[in-house]
């Protein structure tokens, strides 16, 4: 994960690395809380939750899995893309962070959960047992497999950058180099990326553009594109 800011307005960019073998995730929909807050989302059809939204506040709403946590959880489990949902309402990234402290997150996984608004990125991450504060320094990375080599590779990559602007971003996601279980966008025998998520919060719209990879990334990409106006716009 990876972002931008301007002078009234960020961008997010995020892949999702899962199993060859979960259900496909739904591209982005819009949604409603049940107090009526608008939102976009993807869906995990295995959990029935999300990795990721953003509302018409403009905040928007990351989780990374913590596999290098290795916790033990006990039962019963509770989805880490529900607890996404629980903040679709929020008016800003400090209400999501105050609204994590107040969850008792036993039965849920280690993960690292990050909150953006236009002037704020806030991050916390659950090891299991208790909530930790983490300074917010892209990129954030998540992965299961070798851990520390994956985050190093993928912190090496970036450190080449010119300059962290959008379009170097975009194309740090997408992967200059054959797909392995180091780079960006990924591939190993038993994992990928599934998707590639750039959201750009303006002061009047909210954009999400979608690309959804095929298997062992291998064939076109089908890319989705949905809009969402802020409150207050038309």
């Amino acid at each position: 994960m990876t972002w931008w800011r301007g002078d009234d307005r960020y961008e997010v960019f995020f892949n999702r690395d899962e199993l060859k073998t979960r259900a496909r995730a739904l591209p982005p929909q819009r949604c409603r809380t049940e107090h009526g807050v608008r939102y976009l989302a993807p869906t995990d059809p295995d959990a029935g939750g999300s990795w990721m939204l953003v509302n018409e506040y403009g905040v928007t709403v990351s989780l990374l899995n913590r596999w290098h946590e290795g916790a033990a959880v006990p039962a019963p489990m509770r989805s880490r893309g529900q607890l996404v949902l629980g903040f679709a309402g929020a008016a800003s990234a400090a209400e999501v962070i105050d609204g994590l402290r107040k969850t008792d997150c036993t039965g849920i996984k280690p993960f690292t959960l990050v909150a953006m608004d236009r002037m704020d990125t806030l991050v916390e991450a659950w090891d299991g047992c208790r909530l930790l504060s983490e300074k917010a320094t892209a990129p954030l990375v998540s992965s299961s497999y070798c851990f520390a080599q994956v985050r190093q590779a993928r912190k090496d990559q970036y450190a080449k950058l010119p300059a962290p602007t959008p379009e170097a971003l975009r194309d740090y996601q997408a992967g200059a180099t054959e797909p392995s279980a180091f780079t960006v966008r990924m591939n190993r025998p038993d994992a990928q990326t599934w998707s590639r998520s750039r959201i750009r919060v303006g002061a009047d719209t909210v954009r999400w553009q979608y690309i959804e990879e095929p298997p062992d990334l291998v064939g076109k990409s089908i890319e989705y594109c949905v809009d969402l106006d802020r409150r207050g716009g038309s």
